[in-house]
């Protein structure tokens, strides 16, 4: 650390006691300032589940820092009494001293009037009295530093180091308090900050802080219940307990003694902890960090073996991302592993998680509850990796607390977060995702492109139960479940229960289980390979829930119904290859008008559909054995021949409508075994099934196929199977094809062509499909090609499609006659994106758009390069780099995002640059403009913030420029902060600026 002034060097600690004497303002009795922890710990709640499982007691002896100076002795004048006060003098070094302190020891850096003044401790040792303290106080501009110095106590704990700063302007510097490179042991709370000004840089690197009760306390206790900017470096630093805690210094033994309690207590502040290049490391205590009544950012840190939880936050907001790592496993040798209970607990707390891993023995991995007064609640892109009997649930989300009312409008989303588990005979019971508790009207919760949720249990366990996504809830309304991978691995128990996705909300609406695949092992055939493996359960009273294009496949059931559910919508999706396809319970009330186009391919069963414990339907009947649930108006069933017909309006059972468009329904009428996979598969169970069919089973058939060969004309090749089934249809004697084509066109409203022109009719439709879906391709690929002209091109061609379909799109021709309404929201949404906006209120804007793309809509790349600009204007506010937090939109169709390139150069080590070269700023008189001169040997950052830390100006600084201006003519009068940034994210230094007029 290099210093603006020359240091006075002293040689022994002689001087220093007869400054006490002299400069004195008098002794402050060590009663009067002392601090002890539990005053400031929040009330924290654990899962009343859950009994914490704590490791024996750690060693109490054997490697401290007491035993490592065995002959101690203080250096000559270095004995402080109880009470002592001393008042150091401008720009005091003092190096290579032994210091033993018997009590109260208050430091004063510098005189009121000294307002560049230093004071260094270099390789300094002190041995601590129990319950002494020390407190350091920094008038107006100071800077305090430690560096190298071992804190420690021999017999019992000492309070610990209490930093004071009392700020006056009387000059254009900010004080500093630098704590480096030190151990520091034995203390109730290691550090205190004690009501941080804004004004303060506080630098905490590199350090260890062992066997401490608490290792860092900040607090704000005057004032309103607002939290308070703390600007504070906290870096490379090991937090944590290797023995038991020294017997207390008081009676009032503390919580949880002699465990270490925690590595970083907040109260009231808003900071970081970590950076994107740098780590902490935290074990062995019972929490990492906690937070209550703060705004917490943790970055790159890691949470080893601790018996709580590595963050808990009360009624905070926290922002986890970049790379923090949360791990159970740690364990000394003899001593029982240890089960982190959380990795994050979230406690009626905002909660941002994002780029992150959690692994091994972690009870919960991100556990937010009583979370209704949460505005929003973000957590995406993390690893989660349990492999032990100890793991229970990867994300949940809890609001079972609170009432409807009570809630606030939130947009909660939990997105592109990675499950594995590997099979294992330890881990018997697990959900990846749980969210439990009321989602009112106002609010939204998306669970979207998580991937590899790979339900993994070991061998034969009775106990086995699992989901992969379980939302039980009740009044949980605006719930979209979409484009999520779940696999199920194991040889479980038949007793077992295990779902990919559980959907148990009842009084819920608007409710979207779209785009997921949930797929089981594949391994033997028959009924015993399903084991109780279900793709989806639906139970409660649901209305209007939609399962749409999803695929299902290699289980006991597809789709199984429990309750009343009020006109679910279930379409286009692949049910293949379980013991039952769809099953239902009890009387469900399907949406006929909204569904089609299901696959019920390769079941074991005879049936696709039953309900439970009621008669077997009759093997004879090919057509109501694959749909059938008795003893229901509104169940999915197809009729026998003797009572189909081919005119609409005198259908006797709706369900025969809903199921129309069904492909399982054409497929039951053939009798190749061969599974249908592909074009291939398709066209040969047609050819194979076609000549068994006879009367209305033709006819049902020739419907569903001719309505494939609409939808899919690339299907119809030159003298296949499929092609030479189209003749057919003009030959049939059971019902001729003009009267099928007349039904048919009727039924689905397809223009009434004559069969002489349908070849050519499809041609021409395709090819304009293809051009269509080419220029989105374009669109999608390079968003500077996306002129007026282009997008009026693609609207003429889909408007041309659309008329000759009837008005009836198929699914890519919908998507594409949405690009130049699309395009238009997106040109609004830019336009509307300014400097005011937030990280935040960007990105929820921009998941929002994103889930609906999801949900049919296209997604274009210019709304994340919008974001980007946002995030770029705000990121030192919000504290997420760019590179972090922004996701880019890859070559795609629907549903596929890659993130941006995350590779950065290797940053030059900030401690090499010259403090004192680094910049300086002179007005430009008469503009309030003011010329900042940085030397071009660096990149980083300039940000410009008043005194409450709001920014008001980014400019970044690159090594090929060497001056800036800032312009504060629109801004109030007033003190401003100019703070220059390494491009590591180190704060290099700040000036203060006064603007007046």
């Amino acid at each position: 650390m290099l210093y603006l002034k020359k240091l006075t060097h002293y040689s022994s600690c002689l001087p220093l006691m007869f400054m006490a004497l002299v400069m004195s303002f008098g002794k402050i009795s060590a009663q009067e300032t002392l601090i002890d922890p539990e005053l400031w710990l929040p009330e924290i709640s654990v899962n009343p589940c859950e009994e914490p499982i704590f490791l024996e007691n750690l060693p109490s002896e054997g490697g401290r820092l007491c035993e490592q100076y065995p002959n101690y002795e203080a250096s000559p004048g270095c004995t402080i009494a109880n009470g002592t006060t001393t008042n150091f003098g401008a720009n005091t070094l003092i190096e290579d001293k032994n210091y033993i302190v018997n009590g109260h020891w208050t430091i004063n850096v510098g005189k009121l009037q000294d307002f560049e003044t230093s004071l260094v401790f270099r390789n300094c040792n002190f041995k601590i009295a129990p319950g002494a303290q020390i407190t350091v106080r920094c008038h107006n501009n100071k800077t305090m530093t430690y560096d190298g110095c071992d804190f420690f106590s021999c017999d019992q704990m000492w309070r610990g180091i209490v930093i004071e700063h009392y700020f006056t302007v009387l000059g254009f510097e900010t004080p500093t308090f630098n704590f480096t490179n030190c151990q520091i042991e034995d203390a109730a709370s290691a550090l205190w900050f004690r009501n941080p000004s804004l004004a303060v840089v506080f630098q905490i690197n590199g350090n260890t802080f062992n066997n401490n009760y608490i290792g860092v306390t900040a607090f704000k206790d005057f004032g309103s219940g607002a939290p308070q900017w703390m600007s504070l470096a906290f870096l490379d630093n090991t937090i944590g307990a290797t023995h038991s805690l020294r017997p207390f210094y008081s009676p009032k033994i503390p919580p949880g003694w002699p465990r270490a309690k925690g590595g970083v207590n907040l109260s009231l502040l808003s900071t970081s902890i970590g950076s994107v290049t740098s780590s902490n490391y935290f074990f062995f205590m019972d929490y990492g960090i906690i937070c209550e009544n703060s705004v917490l950012t943790s970055r790159h840190n890691t949470f080893d073996a601790l018996w709580g939880d590595g963050i808990f936050a009360k009624t905070s907001s926290l922002t986890v991302i970049g790379g923090n790592e949360f791990i159970g496993t740690m364990s000394f040798p003899g001593f029982t592993p240890t089960v982190m209970q959380n990795g994050i607990n979230a406690f009626s707390s905002d909660l941002n998680v994002s780029g992150n891993t959690f692994r091994d023995r972690i009870r919960n991995a991100i556990y937010s509850r009583d979370n209704f007064n949460a505005e929003l609640i973000t957590i995406d892109n993390n690893f989660f990796e349990p492999q032990t009997q100890e793991s229970r649930y990867g994300i949940i989300l809890d609001r079972s607390a609170a009432s409807e009312s009570a809630l606030i409008p939130a947009h909660n989303q939990i997105f592109q977060n990675h499950f594995n588990s590997t099979p294992s005979d330890n881990l018997r019971v697990y959900t990846s995702i749980f969210v439990q508790g009321p989602n009112s009207a106002s609010d939204i919760l998306d669970i979207y492109e998580n991937q590899d949720i790979n339900l993994a249990f070991g061998d034969g366990f009775i106990t086995n139960s699992g989901e992969g996504i379980y939302v039980a809830a009740e009044n949980a309304d605006n719930i979209r479940i979409v484009d999520n991978d779940i696999k199920f691995t194991g040889n479980v128990s038949p007793n077992s229960q295990i779902f990919g996705i559980r959907y148990g909300a009842t009084y819920s609406e608007n409710c979207h289980i779209d785009l997921n695949s949930v797929s089981g092992e594949e391994t033997t055939s028959g009924p015993d390979q399903y084991n109780t493996f279900a793709g989806t359960l639906i139970h409660g009273g649901l209305s209007e829930v939609s399962l749409c294009n999803n695929s299902i496949s290699n289980g006991k059931y597809g789709l199984r119904f429990f309750g009343n559910n009020d006109y679910p919508t279930i379409s286009e999706n692949k049910i293949y290859d379980h013991e039952i396809g769809l099953w239902i319970n009890s009387p469900v009330e399907l949406g006929y008008h909204d569904g089609s186009g299901n696959q019920w391919l390769g079941n074991y069963s005879t049936w696709a559909a039953q309900k439970e414990g009621l008669l077997s339907p009759s093997p004879t009947d090919p057509i109501s054995v694959r749909f059938w649930v008795p003893e229901s108006d509104m169940v999915p069933y197809l009729p026998p021949s003797s009572l189909l017909s081919p005119n609409p309006e005198n259908e006797i059972d709706p369900m025969r409508k809903w199921f129309r468009f069904d492909l399982g329904t054409m497929i039951d009428y053939c009798t190749s075994e061969e599974p249908i996979m592909g074009l291939n598969g398709f066209e040969t169970r047609i050819a194979n099934g076609i000549s068994t069919l006879t009367g209305a089973n033709l006819w049902d058939a020739r419907r569903n196929v001719y309505r494939k060969l609409l939808e899919h004309p690339e299907m119809i090749t030159p003298g296949s199977p499929i092609a030479a089934f189209k003749e057919a249809f003009q030959n049939t004697s059971v019902a001729s094809f003009a009267q099928f084509d007349a039904y048919f066109r009727s039924a689905t409203r397809f223009p009434a062509n004559e069969q002489e022109g349908h070849d050519n009719w499809l041609l021409s439709m395709r090819q304009k499909q293809i051009q269509s879906e080419s220029l989105l391709a374009t669109v999608n690929f390079d968003m500077s090609l996306a002129t007026p002209e282009l997008v009026e091109q693609v609207k003429i061609l889909n408007e041309q499609i659309a008329l000759d379909y009837g008005g009836v799109l198929s699914a890519k021709a919908s998507r594409s006659l949405q690009l130049t309404e699309h395009l238009n929201i997106v040109f609004s949404f830019n336009q509307n994106l300014n400097a005011s906006n937030t990280y935040e209120e960007a990105r929820k804007t921009l998941n929002a758009i994103k889930i609906e793309h999801l949900l049919g809509n296209p997604m274009l790349e210019s709304q994340f390069q919008s974001l980007a600009e946002i995030a770029a204007q705000n990121e030192e506010e919000v504290g997420i780099a760019k590179s972090e937090a922004i996701l880019q939109l890859g070559n795609c169709d629907v549903t596929s995002f890659v993130p941006e390139n995350r590779e950065r150069q290797k940053p030059i080590n900030p401690s090499k640059i010259e403090s004192f070269a680094l910049f300086s700023i002179f007005p430009n008189p008469g503009a309030d403009k003011f010329i900042v001169s940085v030397p071009n040997a660096i990149n980083g950052m300039l940000r410009v913030s008043d005194l409450t830390g709001r920014t008001v100006e980014i400019q970044y600084i690159t090594n090929d420029q060497s001056e800036y201006t800032v312009d504060l003519a629109s801004k109030p009068t007033g003190l401003y902060n100019f703070s220059l940034f390494h491009s590591s994210g180190k704060l290099l230094k700040t000036i203060k600026i006064s603007v007046q007029r």
